[in-house]
């Protein structure tokens, strides 16, 4: 079946999985991820690539505390998963804007790398994987005001991150993009 799938058009895709009340995860090719079907987020068949924002503004940090799960009621850095078609840099924004009414200009990306979580029965299945892409931005307009997804949303000064108790990377994280603006001599 999936080497039928990987050859179909679009309207056959849309009549074959309209009769079905859910698409077997066996038979999904990477056309059928691509036609705006809703991608699993736990336990993937495959990394999803996320984005976030690292933004420093007066000297703070703008901290979110998630809604949802990974990481649910944890506070941490502003982002989510890359649209399909959409650049880095305008996910960045995009998710900034969404999760805290902000608009923010991207800088400079920070850093790549991969948050896995184990779970299920066995603790051993990938319950979640991503493959972040994490930017420093700059504050350009806008209030700050977190979205239905976002439990609270915070400036934070760069001593009072432990208070927060975030992941070690997302620590790295924040204190890499404090360096960036120290070496352009200017922390905005």
């Amino acid at each position: 079946m999936a080497h039928w799938l990987a050859g179909c058009e679009a309207e056959e895709l849309s009549i074959y999985f309209e009769r079905r009340e859910r698409p077997d995860p066996l038979e999904w090719s990477p056309w059928v991820l691509n036609s705006g079907y809703t991608v699993r987020r736990e336990f993937p068949n495959h990394p999803l690539v996320g984005v976030g924002g690292v933004v420093i503004h007066h000297r703070r940090v703008l901290l979110i505390r998630r809604g949802a799960e990974p990481l649910k009621g944890q506070w941490s850095l502003p982002g989510g998963l890359l649209e399909l078609g959409e650049e880095l840099e305008d996910g960045v924004r995009r998710e900034l804007k969404e999760e805290t009414g902000l608009e923010v200009e991207p800088l400079a990306m920070l850093t790549v790398f991969d948050r896995i979580m184990r779970g299920g029965p066995d603790g051993q299945r990938v319950r979640y994987h991503y493959v972040i892409v994490d930017y420093v931005c700059r504050r350009k307009r806008g209030r700050l005001a977190p979205a239905s997804d976002v439990l609270d949303a915070r400036w934070v000064r760069r001593k009072d991150l432990p208070l927060y108790q975030l992941t070690d990377k997302a620590t790295a994280v924040i204190l890499q993009a404090f360096e960036f603006f120290e070496r352009r001599k200017r922390v905005p």
